[in-house]
């Protein structure tokens, strides 16, 4: 057994987790202020890199292993299945492709979410090419070999990351290919300090609907950067599963995005922000340029991945600048003695890259900003401007289609 499991509160975590996601029917649910981000920052960083979405993604990498089978099957094993819904999914749209030649092997600890996948299978009449197991990742060894290889959120659970991926990499074929869509920041989900101070910086600034909290039934008056892996696995070792791809694997789609602008569209505050509200609408759309522009100029690191990694060298695409390298945080990166939740103050990020100071940056961020913003309004309020802003509207509106999901 792994050194990480020889804990007594280990089998405490692993019952916490069962409860936890027994009767969750819908894991991915996310509130609209989520897909609206998404659309304007996440999207735009799938098509520059050849993807309509998320789906195009994933269905585009298994067509790829399911054409190198053909005639035989593909094996797809999904690495923390969950309800299956993502990876039944896969299977479901390329059947109506033509594509027929995917098996899935779904592994998960939870027997009740297995259960629900099976159940999804049936429905759609594809259990006959779906095969389960309750499995903990934590000591799982590999029984065959594997074509694809797929993560979807479940690789921030897993405490025994080193031995899950000498599994994966022992097993993958060589044309092979391992995605992954995770989260990737500090463990337990907790803002890196420099991070923390901008999410504190807008929190401070923030109308108080916007910090409001349903599990506590009030206002959050200071943000509370909670440690989620206390309780449970959530986030567990999330730092480590960037460097510990890296080292035992080639990235092939590398996409990286979203840091200060997570707390604001997730489950918890997600839900303050009406999308049918202009006012909602430039708020989060501030907190997107500006995580955005930090994440571009190396003042933060992302927290979310989604990638392609192979056994094999081969060359890498990413959007914008934002390579493995650049996204890698180094234990010289880090102050010393820092735990999560106890924060040392901001880190001197810029220095080694040539950079300001994160705190002059930030303060640079927010003036020009305003000054933009001030130069807006008073255009804003000028007639004839507000007559021609209405003309080109009326001239370039066109009825939106059905945006998708991102």
């Amino acid at each position: 057994m792994s050194s990480h499991l020889e804990n007594e509160s280990y089998d405490t975590k692993v019952s916490a987790e069962l409860a936890r996601y027994e009767a969750q029917e819908e894991v991915h649910d996310l509130p609209p202020i989520y897909h609206y981000w998404s659309e304007r920052y996440c999207l735009p960083l799938l098509a520059e890199v050849g993807f309509a979405g998320l789906e195009d993604f994933f269905d585009e990498h298994v067509a790829e292993q399911c054409e190198i089978r053909a005639p035989e099957r593909a094996r797809l094993v999904s690495l923390g299945a969950g309800n299956g819904d993502t990876e039944i999914g896969i299977l479901d749209r390329l059947r109506h492709r033509g594509i027929d030649n995917l098996e899935l092997v779904l592994l998960e600890l939870n027997p009740q979410m297995l259960a629900r996948a099976t159940a999804d299978a049936e429905r759609r009449g594809i259990s006959d090419r779906v095969v389960s197991a309750t499995v903990d990742l934590n000591d799982w060894r590999a029984d065959a070999d594997t074509d694809v290889y797929f993560a979807n959120h479940s690789l921030h659970h897993v405490v025994a990351l080193e031995d899950l991926f000498t599994e994966v990499k022992r097993s993958l074929t060589a044309d092979g290919v391992f995605l992954v869509n995770d989260m990737i920041g500090r463990n337990g989900h907790v803002r890196w300090p420099e991070a923390g101070d901008l999410v504190r910086w807008i929190w401070s600034v923030a109308p108080e609907r916007y910090r409001w909290n349903p599990f506590q039934a009030s206002v959050d008056e200071v943000y509370p950067d909670h440690d989620c892996s206390t309780s449970g696995f959530e986030g567990i070792r999330a730092q480590d599963i960037l460097p510990l791809l890296l080292d035992r694997f080639h990235p092939d789609v590398f996409i990286t995005f979203l840091n200060v602008a997570d707390p604001f569209i997730d489950r918890i505050y997600g839900p303050n922000f009406d999308v049918s509200n202009p006012d909602d609408l430039a708020f989060v759309d501030a907190v997107g340029r500006l995580d955005d522009a930090a994440i571009d100029l190396q003042l933060v690191t992302p927290t979310h991945l989604i990638a392609s990694f192979r056994s094999r060298p081969t060359a890498c695409r990413y959007p914008r600048r934002r390579s493995p390298q650049r996204t890698l945080r180094t234990p010289t990166d880090e102050p010393d003695g820092v735990q999560p939740g106890h924060d040392a103050g901001p880190l001197d990020a810029g220095e080694a890259l040539g950079l300001r100071e994160p705190e002059a940056a930030i303060a640079q961020l927010r003036r020009e900003h305003d000054e933009a913003w001030g130069r807006y309004n008073h255009l804003r309020r000028r007639k004839a401007v507000r007559l021609a802003l209405a003309l080109a509207a009326a001239r370039h509106w066109r009825p939106r289609g059905d945006g998708g999901r991102g």
